[in-house]
């Protein structure tokens, strides 16, 4: 016969059964911690690999001469930003900084930080980086380091941080205030497309890229094959750029990041293909690769800011029209003789407005409502596009464009002129010292000269800011970082050679066939057509004996080179007019022999016995 159970014995098994319960709740409350730490730093780890994509990518695109300079100053990007970012920036970005639980300076007393925030110190120091690479696309080839790295220094500790606890930290007015931006096209690429945009209006134009009858030089990028690599690993990481911008990883937010990757894929491809059928209708079917990874970048920013709130179409349709953002930005810089070589502002600053704009536009009322401040949202918070719309969300999304592209327009530009003066200050003081009134740095800061077309107060912050005379004539490469990052060989050499002079040749073709083209329009008979046919002809007899400048260099001399009429080499000599004539070469050329036995020196030491580089004309030949 069974024991009739007391009141004490169930007690002590329903006791029992609640410790078990207990038990295994926390133990699944620290796998799904320990789930979201794995999340977030797989995330900021391929993030961070954004780097290696950015260095290939502007290696790819400036010239062969400034591909070491390019380098060094993309791993100073991560490693000056992780100093920066640990003593002052992810204490001044509060919660902005990827969720941190109140403001964790490094510098603190104990010198380190919160062991829970860590998590949230790389993940968002792997933003803070990319923001600080964007910069350096809009001023390569030709900002001095140490201004470069001054300019890092105050972004990421300071200017950035202040950004993004604005839009990211709901206790603050901006995000507080309904602004959305789910991972960075506004804080992000916006404050590194202004920083872009402003460095390249103050530092001018390379050399020889905007000639005085208006004709814009298009420089030969130094290989498309690390371009389109960079391209290629930055897609890869943008989806864990955006995917783990939830900050979280339950089910539903983890759900929200896989439907945030697809809306970016599907941007991305719409915004390539879209550049790919511009450039077949507008561009005469000639598919540039510079401008379709241009494309592929811009359709990726574009969709940064809402992937997690719209649609799949609306996705496919800011694609499109990133792709006609970035080419006409592109264009309307060059009209205003703003040299931007990496087009770093079309591609993020101008694409980052389009994207923080289209949330007002597209943003669903039932994906909105998992954004991390929605309690915060007024009443009819969501885009234009869907009923019951209050229009708020443009607004505010209007009011956040406007409110960081000033800010950081405004801080860095006083940063600037402070560092600026300071280094002239100090470059005077030095020339007074060695009593050298023609010296380099007397010339470059004197009151009322020009430098790189500008005088007064923008000659002082350019000639401050822009590398010497020498260093951008010669190249970076040569003259701080001993020497080419390519060694060729003969072969190569003369595989080069021959490929410039056939392009000579094609190019001659085509501006004889326009010629023609625009002769019989504009005459209406067969006898101009006849005449161009002669003048072809007689253009394709001189390509075949076309010739290419040789540059002998021997240790301790000055090169000497022979007048020709090949095609010259990007930020270089004289020869870039449109005349293209022998003596134009000529000109060009005694001009850079007279920059000193410095520039000599640096192409001998580098290249004495082995290759030699004209750093005046894009030919190369062997000792």
């Amino acid at each position: 016969m069974a024991q009739p159970v007391t009141n004490q014995a169930m007690g002590y098994a329903l006791g029992n059964m609640t410790e078990h319960a207990e038990a295994i709740t926390e133990r699944i409350t620290e796998h799904e911690d320990a789930v979201l730490l794995f999340f977030m730093l797989l995330g900021a780890q391929i993030v961070l690999f954004m780097q290696a994509g950015f260095a290939m990518l502007e290696v790819g695109l400036v010239g062969h001469k400034n591909a070491k300079s390019i380098l060094f100053k993309n791993l100073l990007d991560m490693c000056v930003g992780a100093i920066c970012w640990w003593c002052v920036g992810f204490g001044v970005a509060g919660a902005g900084a990827s969720g941190q639980a109140g403001r964790d300076f490094g510098i603190s007393s104990d010198g380190s930080l919160t062991y829970t925030n860590s998590i949230f110190y790389i993940h968002s120091l792997s933003f803070a980086a990319t923001t600080c690479t964007i910069m350096s696309g809009g001023v390569a080839e030709r900002m001095r380091l140490e201004m470069y790295i001054a300019c890092a220094v105050i972004l990421v500790s300071l200017v950035y941080p202040i950004v993004i606890g604005w839009g990211w930290d709901s206790g603050q007015w901006l995000c507080g205030g309904g602004f959305v931006d789910f991972a960075g096209s506004c804080l992000v690429h916006v404050t590194g497309g202004i920083c872009a945009l402003l460095g390249a209006a103050l530092l001018g134009p390379r050399r020889h890229r905007f000639l005085p009858d208006g004709t814009v030089n298009k420089f030969k990028e130094n290989s498309v094959l690390l371009a389109v690599l960079g391209c290629l690993i930055l897609t890869f990481c943008w989806i864990s750029f955006n995917a783990s911008s939830t900050l979280a990883a339950d089910y539903d937010n983890m759900a929200l990041s896989v439907h945030a990757v697809v809306n970016t894929v599907l941007a991305m491809a719409s915004a390539t293909l879209s550049t790919v059928v511009f450039d077949q209708v507008f561009n005469d079917g000639v598919n540039d690769v510079f401008d379709t990874c241009n494309g592929l970048l811009g359709g990726l920013v574009a969709v940064t800011a809402g992937c997690a709130f719209m649609s799949n179409w609306a996705a496919l349709v800011v694609g499109v029209i990133s792709s006609i953002v970035t080419k006409k930005s592109a264009e309307f810089m060059l009209y205003m003789k703003i040299d931007d070589p990496l087009d770093a502002f079309s591609v993020h600053g101008a694409n980052g407005i389009l994207a923080t704009l289209y949330v007002g536009l597209a943003a669903r009322p039932d994906l909105i409502e998992q954004h991390y401040a929605f309690d915060y949202h007024p009443k009819g918070h969501w885009g234009l596009f869907y009923s019951g719309s209050s229009g708020s969300l443009i607004l505010i999304q209007l009011q956040g464009v406007l409110a960081v592209s000033v800010f950081v327009a405004v801080a860095m530009s006083t940063w600037i002129l402070l560092m600026t003066s300071l280094s002239a200050a100090l470059r005077s003081s030095r020339a007074k010292k060695k009593e050298d009134n023609d010296a380099p740095s007397t010339r470059a800061v004197a009151a009322g000269t020009e430098v790189a077309g500008a005088t007064g107060l923008l000659g002082m912050v350019r000639s401050n800011l822009r590398m010497s005379s020498e260093a951008e004539l010669v190249g970076a490469d040569y003259v701080h970082h001993g020497g080419s990052a390519f060694e060729l060989t003969k072969a190569q050499i003369k595989m080069h050679n021959e490929m410039r002079n056939a392009q000579d040749r094609l190019a001659r073709r085509g501006k004889v066939k326009a010629e023609r083209k625009a002769s019989v329009k504009a005459n209406g008979s067969r006898v101009a057509a006849g005449e161009s046919k002669a003048e072809e002809a007689k253009g394709m007899q001189t390509g075949g004996a076309f010739t290419v400048p040789v540059r002998k260099t021997s240790p301790g001399t000055t090169p000497t080179d022979t007048p020709s009429t090949g095609r010259s080499r990007e930020n270089s000599s004289e020869s870039l007019s449109s005349t293209g004539t022998g003596s134009s070469t000529a000109t060009g050329t005694a001009a850079a022999t007279t920059t000193g036995t410095k520039v000599a020196a640096a192409i001998a030491r580098t290249h004495s016995g082995t290759v030699v580089v004209d750093p005046d004309q894009e030919v190369y030949d062997v000792e």
